[in-house]
């Protein structure tokens, strides 16, 4: 049974709403309700009563939620105490990261900090922005590095801004729009634009007016992977510059960067300090 799933339904019990729910999960109404679904019929007996003052729990639902409410618990201190032995071990923190960064600035970022802070590493690992809070909670991760990272954050986690970067058109070699220094929005207006979701929806509204090529939302997290299926002709907009192939920014405001975080967390503020560090170093321009 996928524990995702069932820290869904515990949201929703939760909040009594699925429209509540899908907020703090970063989802949306309707795959809250596909995940309470699949999960009903997995357990083989409805979960869930909408009523007129809320969402509430069945005779069935309350025993159900008894149950994992301990399960789930006990799987979180389980990891918690293995990343905790693996931490005294090995001294690494865990950043979480809504974007895979370019080789050369993530390898140099890490290798910064295991100098400035001997015995620890700072290692890097993906998350979906959706997943952030649970991740912190469950000790996943010891802070998220978060490109612009929109609404709706809980307020319980505390933020840094540690950096800002460009939006940048990722393209094959061989490209037409490859050589220039920049691009304005117009300049693709004859080809097809995939977009990263952490980008805001004025750009959607600006690509979408365009005359010619169509504009896609994509969720994958490597853009190189895109790029490499893509037609000659075809454009990944994104959040920072790319491995492998060219890119070139766009004429457009720069995104902030933000790490989040709880306060409590151990060594957090070396990180802070750190990162702070970076972005005076390039003293307001683009560090990504």
């Amino acid at each position: 049974m996928d524990t995702a799933r069932i820290e869904t339904f515990l949201t929703v019990v939760e909040k009594r709403s699925f429209n509540r729910a899908a907020e703090v999960l970063f989802v949306t109404p309707a795959a809250v309700k596909k995940q309470m679904d699949t999960l009903e019929a997995e357990v083989g007996a409805p979960l869930l009563l909408r009523t007129s003052s809320g969402c509430v729990c069945t005779p069935a639902g309350e025993v159900f939620e008894r149950h994992v409410r301990r399960i789930l618990h006990d799987i979180q201190a389980a990891v918690q105490e293995v990343r905790d032995a693996a931490e005294d071990r090995l001294g690494e923190l865990r950043m979480g990261l809504t974007v895979k960064l370019k080789y050369r600035f993530a390898s140099a970022m890490s290798d910064g900090y295991s100098e400035q802070y001997a015995g620890r590493q700072l290692r890097q690992v993906l998350t979906r922005r959706q997943r952030m809070h649970a991740d912190l909670k469950s000790s996943a991760i010891t802070a998220c590095l978060c490109i612009n990272p929109g609404e709706g954050v809980p307020s319980s986690l505390t933020r840094t801004k540690v950096g800002v970067t460009r939006i940048y058109a990722a393209m094959r070699k061989t490209h037409p729009l490859s050589t220039r220094r920049h691009i304005a929005i117009r300049d693709l207006m004859p080809y097809d634009c995939y977009v990263s979701p952490l980008l805001d929806t004025p750009i959607f509204d600006a690509l979408n007016a365009r005359v010619g090529g169509g504009t896609y939302s994509t969720e994958v997290a490597d853009r190189n992977d895109i790029i490499l299926a893509l037609s000659h002709n075809a454009v990944v907009l994104w959040p920072c510059s790319v491995d492998n192939n060219v890119s070139v920014p766009l004429d457009l405001p720069p995104l902030d960067i933000w790490l989040y975080y709880l306060e409590s967390t151990p060594a957090i503020k070396d990180l802070v300090a750190y990162l702070e560090n970076l972005f005076l170093q390039s003293k307001g321009q683009p560090i990504i």
